[in-house]
């Protein structure tokens, strides 16, 4: 009887660990794609923070080349442009329902994006040299599941709408340009999930 009773008590205790997973109080390293490093919190049973971030470097070059007439010399144009990218974004997590170790949630985020680029472009010999910064914000409202895979390691994909806001900066010797641009569309996330 002893035994039974102690066997009932184990499993009572790995079946609440189980189901414990993603409680209050728990902290994960999340990575998802597009690229982003974060880190969520269980704040309570139902509403969770992620803060996050996302680093990108851009680099091209292109020529254009044009044959003069009768076969003569031609000319070319050169452009090349060096940047970087910066994103960093505040997700909550509402949980909307858990059926085991499935968890659906509403995730509202706001996001900061700045981007510099270093640009080259003009013909051999002649090329102009400026500098374009971007600056937005992003915010977007998705609809998203995780499944906890193992008490500390968890998979969820998110989809929803999102709204960008941004303006671009051109430097050019001597002047200055500004373009203000918005976006609405689609937007989703995948990733992963390990628990401290």
């Amino acid at each position: 009887m002893r035994v039974r009773v102690l066997l009932g008590v184990v499993m009572l205790v790995v079946a609440a660990r189980s189901a414990g997973a993603q409680q209050a109080g728990d902290v994960g390293v999340t990575m998802g794609y597009p690229g982003a490093l974060g880190v969520v919190w269980h704040v309570t049973d139902g509403i969770a923070v992620r803060p996050d971030i996302a680093l990108s470097r851009s680099t091209s070059e292109s020529t254009t080349s044009a044959t003069g007439p009768f076969g003569g010399s031609g000319l070319s144009s050169t452009s090349t442009s060096d940047g970087w990218g910066t994103t960093v974004g505040l997700s909550v997590l509402l949980n909307v329902r858990t059926i085991e170790r499935l968890r659906l949630y509403l995730a509202p985020r706001i996001a900061y994006a700045h981007s510099t680029a270093d640009n080259e472009t003009g013909l051999s010999g002649a090329l102009t040299g400026f500098t374009a910064k971007t600056t937005g914000v992003l915010a977007s409202g998705s609809f998203g599941s995780q499944y906890t895979v193992h008490d500390r390691f968890a998979v969820f994909g998110e989809l929803g709408l999102q709204y960008t806001t941004q303006t671009t900066t051109s430097d050019f010797p001597g002047s200055r340009t500004e373009a203000d641009g918005t976006t609405f569309g689609l937007r989703s996330a995948v990733g992963v999930t390990f628990y401290f």
